[in-house]
């Protein structure tokens, strides 16, 4: 584990050689078609790169929304896997990072898979893959008519480290909103805003199949809580500035993360 405190110290005395980088949100409707979705990605990572994005987000499932748990978790492959080395491939073609919200990785547990967030750097190397922790169970029968349970614990193993932040094209980023207290500028899941982070959410959207749809309106929020970015309810793709010297700006008018407690943050 990294020493938090002495990250952040790191992070308000970087280097000033690069502040601005293009991020690019890619929000996709996943179908049971692995092969349809990989085109569809594929199409909007190059626009992405086109327009100067270096780090390029896409949602969970990215690669395969199935029918049921169970044809998920037959699906599974391990990082090693073809489905891998093809958004590999993608990187290193396009000089670009990508990271990819949430993969279906082969767990030890045949009965299980693992949720794994995985980010690729631009000559195609893995750089950090963070297996989802806090699974997802919610009964939605008697709350929406028609409604099913959502239960992520029966068929997703869960992981059990939350991995420390790296240094991206957009900076120190994290793929949960769990790591905002040890540094992070960019986080590619989950809402932090309280954490005077950028916040890039890339989601799905449209119906899937017959048993799901998403809402969709992926979007990138600033470290004040202003959305610079949003897609509505339709496919596509989308590049936004990430700003570290506004980040700088916001964090010293505002200066929530010096009241941590350095006897609790080692």
């Amino acid at each position: 584990m990294i020493n938090r405190l002495a990250l952040h110290h790191q992070l308000f005395n970087r280097s000033r050689e690069s502040y601005k980088a293009l991020v690019g949100v890619i929000q996709v409707c996943s179908t049971p078609d692995m092969e349809a979705n990989f085109a569809r990605n594929k199409k909007y990572i190059e626009q992405c790169a086109e327009r100067g994005a270096k780090l390029i987000c896409l949602p969970e499932n990215f690669n395969l929304m199935t029918m049921t748990y169970e044809e998920g978790v037959k699906s599974a492959q391990s990082l090693n896997g073809a489905i891998i080395k093809r958004y590999k491939k993608l990187a290193l073609d396009n000089r670009v990072w990508l990271s990819l919200g949430g993969f279906q990785e082969l767990s030890e547990n045949f009965l299980k898979r693992y949720n794994t967030h995985v980010i690729i750097d631009e000559e195609g190397n893995i750089v950090q893959t963070y297996r989802k922790v806090h699974l997802f169970d919610v009964d939605l029968t008697y709350r929406i008519p028609g409604g099913s349970p959502i239960n992520e614990s029966k068929y997703i193993q869960p992981g059990s480290i939350i991995p420390d932040p790296i240094q991206s094209p957009i900076g120190y980023l994290g793929p949960s909103i769990a790591v905002c207290n040890q540094g992070c500028l960019g986080i590619t899941s989950l809402k932090a805003i309280e954490n005077q982070c950028y916040v890039v959410a890339a989601d799905q959207v449209g119906v899937h199949h017959e048993k799901r749809q998403s809402y969709g309106h992926s979007m990138v929020v600033d470290p004040w809580g202003d959305i610079i970015g949003q897609m509505s309810d339709k496919e596509g793709c989308f590049v936004c500035e990430i700003d570290l010297e506004y980040l700088d700006k916001v964090r010293g008018n505002m200066a929530c993360l010096t009241h941590m407690r350095k006897d609790v943050l080692k």
